[in-house]
């Protein structure tokens, strides 16, 4: 149901109404078959095609699907912190579906969710500055950032990614401690530090979250 923009390439064939079966990717790597229709504007069917491409019911419920884990998780998050409940939608992954960021307006408590494969998981919990935090996401690149600190002589930035069973891994840790830097638990210059530092500060965004009633809108 609605409409879908796609760019295909579906070789030549004979004046008039031609099936071609197509298999197409429904999000949530749900695939499905349709057969599409063209009706080319030129004689050998090169150039200037039509393609009407009928969409089964079961490609909504996809987004059904997404949007009914999404609200649950906000209903539940807003349970615990009422008006300190702050949401957002954001492509961290390359697909179609969002992943839905929640924290806590007051403590940064936070936690970060997606939907794959029919299936929506909890991504990474942290509890705050101290704990976990989440500071930023690098768009449609599968990367986002988590920061820890205590004190002027501890902190740390994990740049992690979202794997296909909904767990994460860290790719990049960067540590400050007792006025020793380290990447990857291998010591570095503080110029070297501020470098990888400053790679995650220019890519990595901040998204403009928004009230549990803004959620729900969204999520319609």
């Amino acid at each position: 149901s609605g409409n879908y923009d796609m760019t295909f390439d579906v070789g030549t064939f004979d004046y008039g109404e031609t099936e071609i079966p197509l298999n197409l990717d429904a999000g949530g790597g749900l695939p499905y078959n349709y057969t599409v229709y063209v009706t080319p504007y030129s004689s050998n069917g090169t150039k200037g095609s039509t393609v009407t491409l009928s969409v089964p019911t079961e490609l909504s419920n996809v987004t059904s699907a997404w949007k009914s884990f999404y609200k649950t998780v906000a209903d539940e998050f807003y349970a615990d912190f009422q008006s300190y409940s702050r949401f957002a939608l954001v492509y961290i992954d390359d697909d179609d579906i969002p992943e839905l960021w929640v924290k806590n307006s007051i403590t940064d408590a936070c936690s970060l969710w997606t939907y794959k494969n029919g299936k929506g998981y909890n991504v990474h919990t942290g509890e705050g500055p101290r704990n976990g935090y989440i500071s930023g996401y690098y768009p449609k690149q599968n990367y986002f950032a988590t920061r820890f600190f205590s004190s002027v002589n501890f902190y740390a930035t994990n740049v992690r990614k979202i794997n296909e069973d909904g767990t994460n891994t860290i790719v990049s840790q960067l540590l400050y401690q007792d006025n020793t830097y380290t990447h990857n638990g291998n010591v570095v210059s503080e110029s070297q530090f501020n470098e990888y530092m400053g790679w995650v500060d220019d890519n990595f965004v901040y998204p403009d979250f928004v009230n549990y009633s803004a959620i729900l809108n969204e999520l319609q």
